[in-house]
């Protein structure tokens, strides 16, 4: 991915900020500011950054109640890119609430840092999730491990989509539906039923302004009913019946031995389905 990146909002503005690569992890930094404070961005908002192509992405913003937010008026600048200074000399950046002042190109990457990750099951997102396990493994790669053992073996007669619960959906009121199963939806919004077992919760299913399905307003409330934890792998079955409706099988990190897990798609495939 070249420099610098075009973060693009739904109000048509475009902004240049520049990025570096360092010990796997992605920094934003020169124009990183002047998107923030153009935002008003504070510790309680998140962002989640759609890859356009190139270097190119649309970026959507979500208030701490999990509810997009309105974007400022462009005022007939639409579609102008903001300008940033390439020097790398001093300039303030906004972390967790606070402004901070760095001289230097090579200080300020230390403040903002972004792990872009693929994620193909759920929407493209920007975010520090690597964390060690007690035995010495890296949490984020046994959790790409225990997610690529669940999409080879799980079947089902129905539609289903699968996800890998980062830190945005366990402790956030909100997750990302993929794209190409929006389609099965027949981009359907409203009330949404979760179930796992014989337990049901209700949430919502709302679209964002780039037509991004998002599972809400009930969401947190199932994640931490059924004690989600950072890297647990949840596969969603659409229901045949009327409405829109998920069984939920939850795959825990840390638990899927062979036989549990095999024990877990067994009983998926006995679920009936009316």
């Amino acid at each position: 991915m070249r420099n610098p990146v075009i973060l693009r909002l739904p109000n048509l503005t475009e902004w240049k900020v520049y990025w570096i690569k360092r010990d796997g992890d992605v920094w934003f930094l020169n124009g990183w500011k002047e998107f923030a404070e153009y935002l008003c961005l504070d510790a309680a908002q998140f962002l989640m950054f759609q890859h356009e192509g190139k270097s190119q992405f649309k970026v959507i913003v979500f208030g701490k109640s999990s509810l997009e937010i309105k974007y400022p008026s462009s005022k007939g600048n639409d579609k102008k890119v903001g300008e940033v200074d390439e020097s790398g000399s001093s300039s303030e950046i906004v972390v967790d609430g606070k402004r901070r002042k760095y001289s230097s190109a090579s200080q300020s990457c230390k403040e903002i840092k972004t792990n872009i990750k693929e994620e193909p099951e759920c929407y493209d997102e920007m975010e520090n999730d690597v964390k060690k396990a007690p035995s010495g493994f890296d949490i984020d790669d046994m959790s790409k491990a225990l997610l690529e053992k669940v999409k080879n073996t799980f079947r089902s007669e129905n539609h289903f989509f699968i996800c890998r619960c980062q830190r945005t959906y366990t402790e956030r009121d909100i997750l990302n539906i993929p794209r190409d199963f929006l389609e099965h939806l027949r981009n359907k919004g409203g009330n949404a039923t979760l179930s796992v077992k014989e337990t049901s919760w209700d949430a919502r299913i709302k679209y964002s302004c780039y037509k991004q399905a998002l599972l809400c307003e009930g969401w947190r409330t199932f994640s931490q009913d059924n004690n989600l934890k950072l890297g647990d792998v949840c596969v969603f079955v659409l229901d045949k019946r009327e409405g829109i409706s998920f069984q939920v099988v939850i795959f825990r990190l840390g638990e899927h031995h062979s036989t549990l897990f095999a024990e877990d798609c067994r009983l998926h495939q006995e679920l009936h389905y009316t």
